[in-house]
């Protein structure tokens, strides 16, 4: 039995959200009660969640009064604005832990503190942002470069080393951020199990929050599962465990699990990157006239 699961999704994988909803129940029903992490929300949203959460649903609840409660916690989450598909990807977990009063909690760094850091590096923080982010000490020269190529691809091979340096620092910290979560949920008295909702780029090669995890709780079972599109003219299982070496042990497959899934169309972001790069070098770029 796994103290801790992680289900690394792409985030707009309808399938991925899917799965992990009939995951959690299935621990639910085998007894299990288990926490549930979600990276798309901040720590300090946590309460939010659990006062939502804490609201249990009666028989006498009304399908109007339902839908209210959701609206505000959408409202406070500061998800007004988000568009439906991604509100909907994230509700129906929490609605689940609402429904079979289960602790639900957010994961990652508040958005403005990663935004700052992107910016100005965790130096350029004020003193008060700095207490927000804890450095566990994590430092591997290899996953480095690993996730600075990686923002490279992301940036559809645009870099820049100071931007690239304050993105990693960035990862890090969030990485941090999320383990330390995790870390402190399993130390509750009634020690249940802790489900994570990732970005699988988070938990990859077992670095990242996994690795973080193990550090600060060197005896918690870990078990991570990638959720992992099926991809047309790659139909050999070995073409999607990704083996790579990090340190100097032996070369480790991107997850532990590869749970196959379908996926989903999806336009090339760089065709509208370059077109926005090639404006701004012909002086193109929009002006409020």
């Amino acid at each position: 039995v796994s103290d801790v699961v992680y289900l690394g999704e792409i985030h707009d994988n309808p399938w991925h959200h899917e799965f992990q909803v009939q995951i959690i129940e299935q621990l639910v029903h085998s007894g299990a009660q288990p926490a549930v992490g979600i990276e798309m929300f901040s720590n300090g949203q946590t309460g939010e969640l659990m006062q939502y959460v804490d609201g249990a649903p009666t028989a006498d609840d009304s399908v109007k009064a339902a839908a209210a409660a959701e609206k505000r916690l959408r409202s406070r989450l500061g998800w007004k604005d988000v568009r439906q598909q991604e509100w909907f990807s994230y509700f129906p977990l929490i609605e689940q832990a609402r429904q079979n009063g289960i602790p639900v909690f957010g994961l990652d760094l508040p958005q403005g503190i990663r935004s700052r850091i992107v910016k100005n590096g965790v130096k350029g923080l004020t003193p008060v942002e700095q207490r927000m982010v804890v450095d566990t000490g994590f430092n591997n020269t290899v996953y480095r470069q690993l996730m600075q190529e990686q923002f490279t691809r992301s940036h559809c091979g645009w870099s820049e080393p100071g931007l690239l340096g304050r993105l990693y620092e960035t990862w890090v910290a969030r990485n941090d951020a999320m383990a330390i979560a995790v870390s402190d949920m399993l130390k509750g008295s009634d020690r249940r199990p802790v489900v994570v909702i990732v970005g699988s780029g988070h938990t990859r090669y077992n670095m990242g929050v996994v690795e973080r995890v193990q550090t600060l709780n060197p005896d918690v079972r870990q078990i991570n599962i990638g959720f992992t599109p099926v991809q047309e003219g790659r139909n050999a299982v070995e073409e999607y465990l990704d083996l790579t070496r990090i340190d100097e042990g032996a070369a480790r497959p991107a997850y532990e699990l590869i749970w196959f899934t379908p996926a989903v169309d999806r336009e090339d972001p760089c065709v509208k990157f370059r077109e926005q790069l090639e404006r701004h070098a012909h002086g193109q770029t929009s002006t409020t006239e």
